[in-house]
């Protein structure tokens, strides 16, 4: 079950890291308006933020699965059984 963790670990700092360096996920702030205004940056940061958020949630909920496979493996204590 370690090595499972250790891989889900680095699988998520890997598309941490693609999604921080892609250029095409920045927003186009001709789209948006001006090249010359402010709104280009705060957009990718909105971005950011939202992509982390969806990347935090979807890594707490697979966090407590293993969390209960790992619990699963354990053996009952004398009250349990």
């Amino acid at each position: 079950m370690n090595k499972l963790l250790r891989t889900l670990t680095t699988a998520l700092a890997a598309f941490t890291l693609m999604v921080i360096t892609a250029p095409s996920l920045h927003a186009c702030a001709s789209c948006m308006g001006a090249a010359d205004e402010h709104i280009g940056p705060a957009l990718n940061a909105s971005m950011g933020v939202l992509l982390g958020l969806t990347g935090m949630a979807l890594g707490s909920i697979i966090y407590f699965f293993i969390y209960l496979a790992r619990r699963d493996g354990l053996p009952l204590t004398p009250q349990e059984q």
